[in-house]
């Protein structure tokens, strides 16, 4: 339970909650950038995937990660005027 309690925090979930925080105070979405890629957020990542006990566990949470940051990246640009193409 302790693992799939840390796992709902994180992929799409974390994206919708980091909004939600910006929102509730009044930032814009360059603020929830600037939170993305801030050290505050290497940690608690960081120290929620060394709470897991399982190995599955961590290979979801990595995938989890992987996805947050494609996003995060893609947000990004697109949030500075920049065209995006795969």
């Amino acid at each position: 339970m302790q693992d799939a309690d840390v796992l709902d925090h994180f992929g799409s979930l974390e994206i919708w909650l980091k909004f939600q925080v910006s929102a509730h105070r009044e930032e814009n979405v360059f603020d929830a950038i600037n939170l993305w890629e801030s050290d505050e957020t290497a940690e608690y990542i960081q120290n929620n995937r060394n709470v897991l006990n399982y190995e599955l566990s961590k290979a979801i949470f990595d995938r989890k990660i992987s996805f947050q940051k494609q996003y995060q990246e893609r947000f990004a640009l697109e949030c500075k005027g920049e065209i995006f193409f795969e």
